[in-house]
C-alpha cells in the first residue's frame, strides 16, 4: 500500500506515508476524496477520483491539483502500456 509517489503520481505525489484513518494539514477544514476504478472495455480502465472538500474556497485549488495530478497519473500508467 502507499508509494502513490513512486508508483502512480511521480513529481506530483512528492511522499506518501500511511498515518492510520487520518491526516493533518493543508488549508481546508474538510478533504475527503476517494478513487474508483471501472472496466471500460477489454483494453481500458477509466479512473474516477471524487472529492469533498471545505470550505469551499479550498474547491477552485484542489480542482486545479487533481487536474494536474491526473496529467501524471495517465502519463505514468501510459509509461507501462497502459491507455488513459
Amino acid at each position: 500500500m502507499g508509494a502513490i509517489d513512486q508508483r502512480l503520481a511521480p513529481g506530483f505525489v512528492t511522499d506518501t506515508r500511511m498515518e492510520g484513518e487520518a491526516a493533518v494539514g493543508g488549508g481546508s477544514t474538510h478533504h475527503n476524496a476517494s478513487f474508483q476504478v471501472f472496466e471500460d472495455d477489454a483494453e481500458r480502465t477509466r479512473l474516477v477520483w471524487i472529492a469533498d472538500v471545505l470550505p469551499h474556497e479550498a474547491a477552485p485549488p484542489i480542482e486545479e491539483m487533481m487536474e494536474q495530478g491526473a496529467r501524471v497519473m495517465q502519463g505514468t500508467l501510459g509509461a507501462v502500456g497502459v491507455r488513459g
